[in-house]
C-alpha cells in the first residue's frame, strides 16, 4: 500500500504466478483521515493507524472480509512495516 497525495493510493499486488505488480494509482481505493475507502466490490471503509514503535513505523490496517461485512464479525488486522 502506498499512500499518495490527494487521497490516492497505489497497491502492490501478487498475481497467480507469484509476480508482484506495483500499479499506478488505483481508482477503486482511496484514503482520508484515518480511513481507507474501498470502492470496489465490497464498498468498505477500513480504519488505519500509523504508529512508531522501537524506532520503526508501522501501519495497523483493518481487513474487512466477507465475514465482517455479511456476518458482522470483528475485522482482522494487517500490521505493515514501513520500508526505508
Amino acid at each position: 500500500m502506498t499512500f499518495l497525495e490527494a487521497g490516492k493510493m497505489a497497491m502492490l499486488i501478487d498475481n497467480a504466478e507469484g509476480k508482484r505488480h506495483a500499479g499506478a494509482p488505483a481508482s477503486w481505493v482511496s484514503w482520508t483521515r484515518g480511513v481507507v475507502l474501498h470502492r470496489g466490490g465490497d464498498h468498505t471503509a477500513s480504519k488505519y493507524l500509523i504508529k512508531e514503535l522501537g524506532g520503526k513505523r508501522y501501519l495497523f490496517f483493518e481487513w474487512k472480509s466477507a465475514e465482517t461485512i455479511y456476518f458482522h464479525l470483528p475485522p482482522e488486522y494487517y500490521v505493515l512495516e514501513k520500508e526505508d
